[in-house]
């Protein structure tokens, strides 16, 4: 909210408790905003303005693949926020309203290397592939996702049974990256 303001990009964590000592909520909130006449801005509105009208990607490198890889294109865009890099291949030309055939691929370090050698990774991937080349047009779009060692430590514990699968609770993946790609 500051750096939107023109201000340095500092801020400040202000939670507002209820008279009981329960931390306020959004009908909460709205009803002390309407009470003082505040303004009122959530999280979720804010990561929706910052997406519509930031740039939070910037592309590196765009280049033809040879030939004997399909034809493809490769965009190489990097995300502002963590420097984590994303590609987008794409083949054939489209207006504005066409139809266009997409596949959205999130990897992860352990998905990546297990799915392929365990699952059908690969095979989801290269039937894409082939559906993009038959139709002659489409973007392959492939998100890297940096992935926390415990995360990956856990994730091959449980696939090898060493121990019972643990809440590791969500990782952090921004897909709203990939609309902005």
């Amino acid at each position: 909210m500051a750096r939107l303001a023109g201000y340095s990009p500092v801020g400040v964590l202000v939670e507002i408790l209820n008279e009981d000592g329960t931390l306020a909520r959004l009908p909460q909130l709205l009803k002390i905003a309407g009470e003082n006449s505040l303004k009122l801005v959530s999280i979720k509105d804010l990561v929706a303005y910052r997406m519509k009208n930031e740039r939070l990607i910037e592309r590196v490198l765009c280049a033809k693949l040879p030939e004997e890889k399909g034809g493809f294109y490769i965009n190489v865009y990097r995300q502002l926020t963590n420097g984590d890099l994303h590609f987008a291949l794409h083949m054939g030309n489209w207006q504005e309203n066409d139809p266009v055939l997409v596949r959205v691929h999130s990897s992860t370090e352990t998905g990546d290397i297990m799915g392929t050698l365990f699952d059908d990774y690969g095979l989801q991937l290269k039937r894409a592939v082939r559906k993009i080349k038959q139709e002659g047009k489409g973007i392959l779009l492939y998100m890297r996702h940096s992935e926390k060692s415990s995360h990956i430590i856990q994730k091959i514990k449980s696939i090898s049974g060493i121990e019972e699968e643990e809440e590791l609770g969500k990782e952090q993946r921004d897909f709203g990256i990939g609309a902005q790609i």
